[in-house]
């Protein structure tokens, strides 16, 4: 009987190790997901959508859809949006082929 009843402790055993290394997996993987919605870039989420034109913006301000308050302040987070793709836009390399 000692043969069949070490055979069991080493399958035990190995049950045993398998099952701590399913453990550790699993919280690593958690520890992770965790760890990345924490350092990963958030939008801004009271930051208005810029994929309205101003001819838009301003329908919605004259059909009080939005105040001349939100009106005027997305109204320049918008302008300000366009002129910086204008100066990214002027400071890229020029392909002149002259």
């Amino acid at each position: 009987m000692d043969s069949t009843s070490g055979g069991n402790e080493q399958v035990v055993n190995l049950l045993t190790a398998l099952s701590w290394l399913v453990v550790v997996c699993v919280v690593a993987a958690v520890a992770g997901v965790v760890i990345y919605k924490r350092f990963s870039p958030k939008a801004n989420p009271f930051e208005p959508p810029t994929t309205f034109s101003l001819a838009d913006l301003r329908h919605m301000r004259d059909t009080d859809q939005i105040t001349e308050e939100e009106f005027q302040r997305t109204r320049a987070m918008v302008i300000g949006e366009s002129q910086d793709l204008v100066n990214t836009e002027d400071h890229r390399p020029r392909s002149d082929s002259q």
